[in-house]
């Protein structure tokens, strides 16, 4: 059973996220909700001025974080005023830690390019290996790519802290409004989570 627990954004964002992010950058409250929910080193699906944006936790070699994720493009095609953060945490295995790189290398290059190699990524079966990444870029037309390093590296680590200061055990992982919801939603309560939340918007 999916547990889901509610977030104080006051004292996780402002207090546990400053704490942890003090020694690297000390932000302000507001600059620590940016952090989560629009940093542009992040993947986002959806307009940029959404009503509600969630934020989903996940990984390429995460069997759940793969059936959850066509799930939340159809809620971002149904509610255009929704919007996904993609923060890719790769727990497991070096292999999802390459494929998190080149997913975010290619977010910060050509980010019109990015769900390509995001679907085709999540739609392997199992653990990626050196070969199906391989492949998963030639899939997605971009063969050349090579991970851009400290950029990549960079966005890795803020989504570890942040995964860290919100208590993320294991992904997926979801904030939706004031809720923060471990594993992986059938598709009815995830919409019914959207729509609570959106109810709560100003």
């Amino acid at each position: 059973m999916t547990m889901i627990k509610s977030v104080r954004y006051f004292t996780v964002v402002a207090v546990l996220l400053l704490a942890t992010l003090a020694s690297i950058r000390a932000p302000s409250a507001s600059q620590g909700q940016d952090l989560l929910f629009h940093n542009p080193a992040t993947p986002r699906l959806g307009a940029a001025d959404a009503k509600l944006t969630l934020v989903v936790f996940t990984d390429y070699n995460c069997p759940y974080c793969k059936r959850l994720d066509p799930l939340l493009e159809q809620i971002v095609s149904r509610y255009p005023q929704v919007a996904v953060a993609i923060k890719i945490l790769p727990f497991k295995g070096e292999s999802a830690h390459r494929a998190a790189q080149l997913a975010l290398t290619l977010w910060r290059q050509q980010p019109e390019r990015f769900l390509a190699l995001h679907r085709t990524l999540m739609s392997k079966r199992g653990y990626h290996s050196a070969g199906s990444l391989q492949e998963a870029l030639q899939r997605s037309g971009n063969g050349s790519l090579q991970p851009d390093g400290p950029g990549s590296i960079q966005e890795l680590r803020d989504t570890l802290m942040l995964a860290q200061a919100l208590g993320v055990e294991g992904t997926p992982t979801m904030i939706i409004g004031n809720q923060l919801i471990p594993g992986a939603l059938e598709y009815e309560q995830l919409e019914q989570a959207v729509q609570a939340a959106l109810a709560q918007q100003p």
